[in-house]
């Protein structure tokens, strides 16, 4: 939102200008927020973010190991990629844990 200069008084934090510097070294800086749209900023950001670094569920299912490494965890996760309602986008099968 500070980006979209909805929040002024960020504008100068270090700590928002170290994020910025992150997001630029991660080439998140050139998402543009379409304001014109139902969809959330935040949305948005998640479906940039999975473009970028070609997030699939395969790619997900694969790494889960690595974070989710409590066992308890891990079985709650793959009961929500178990039962959850799926779709069909651009040929490839999507998933939405949350909304």
């Amino acid at each position: 939102m500070t980006l979209q200069d909805k929040l002024k008084h960020f504008n100068g934090d270090d700590g928002f200008e170290a994020a910025k510097r992150v997001w630029t070294a991660l080439g998140l800086s050139s998402i543009e927020f379409n304001t014109k749209t139902a969809q959330p900023a935040e949305e948005q950001f998640w479906d940039h973010f999975d473009v970028k670094f070609n997030v699939t569920e395969v790619g997900m299912r694969k790494a889960l190991p690595f974070f989710c490494v409590d066992p308890s965890n891990r079985a709650k996760v793959e009961a929500l990629l178990a039962n959850h309602g799926s779709q069909q986008v651009h040929g490839h099968e999507s998933r939405r844990l949350a909304h």
